[in-house]
């Protein structure tokens, strides 16, 4: 098929509620328009955190960013995706976010280092497509914490 499969399909993410509570259900679905049949490994629906901190010591500023999938879902898992218009509905759990969790404020760690970050979350549509750039679509989301 070649690099290029995924100028074949245009792909729309539809989140009916951006903002969830903790244990809640995301749900929508993903829209595909397929102008010529596409081989695929499976469409997917993902969700990510991501954890930016910032730790201040005496030696100066450091920020990092750390990415990690949380849950996943298989939409479609069929080898060849036939020209036309397809819809792919979706219910995804949210995980368990105590509030002491959900936002990392300031926190002085044990080596005396003084830690402030954030955590945000978004959803990601992957259409996985063999030897290929997979087809991609994001839509931030927002767990809220619940307070223990």
């Amino acid at each position: 098929m070649g690099f290029f499969t995924f100028m074949n399909a245009k792909m729309t993410l539809q989140v009916e509620n951006p903002i969830c509570e903790s244990g809640q259900k995301f749900s929508g679905k993903v829209v595909l328009e397929v102008k010529k049949e596409i081989e695929s490994k499976g469409l997917y629906l993902e969700l990510f955190q991501n954890v930016k901190k910032t730790s201040v010591t005496n030696n100066g500023t450091k920020q990092t960013v750390t990415e990690e999938k949380l849950a996943y879902i298989t939409l479609n898992d069929a080898k060849i995706i036939t020209v036309g218009h397809h819809e792919y509905p979706f219910e995804l759990n949210t995980p368990q976010i105590n509030q002491a969790e959900g936002t990392l404020g300031q926190v002085l760690s044990f080596a005396g280092n003084l830690l402030q970050g954030n955590k945000s979350y978004f959803l990601q549509a992957r259409l996985d497509i063999p030897w290929g750039f997979d087809k991609r679509e994001k839509r931030n989301v927002q767990i809220n914490p619940r307070v223990v």
